[in-house]
């Protein structure tokens, strides 16, 4: 439908920005966080797991082809634990972002 048109063109964008940094993304959640508020006011807000262990450097490459997309997506919130095995990793991460919809 017309109203998740934007998922496919932000599964599309997400997915090619971690494929250039080696990121696995295991899931894209636009269900549990997405509020008929939010919709209302042009955005809405969804969750995007990635593959672990993850390399902090590509984390951050990856949160900056983020930020820099022409698609209006915004971070909101990064979930992430180091590796007690090696300092330069990261484990579990998760990225709450944000989609600005033009109507």
């Amino acid at each position: 439908s017309a109203q998740y048109k934007y998922q496919d063109q932000v599964i599309s964008d997400l997915s090619a920005y971690a494929s250039r940094r080696n990121i696995g993304i295991t899931s894209f959640d636009f269900g549990t966080t997405s509020t008929a508020a939010q919709a209302t006011a042009g955005r809405t807000a969804f969750l995007v797991s990635l593959r672990s262990p993850l390399k902090y450097d590509s984390l951050l490459n990856f949160i900056r082809d983020v930020e820099l997309n022409l698609t209006k997506i915004k971070v909101t919130s990064v979930n992430l634990a180091p590796n007690p095995l090696n300092p330069t990793e990261l484990l579990n991460p998760s990225i709450g972002m944000e989609v600005f919809i033009t109507k």
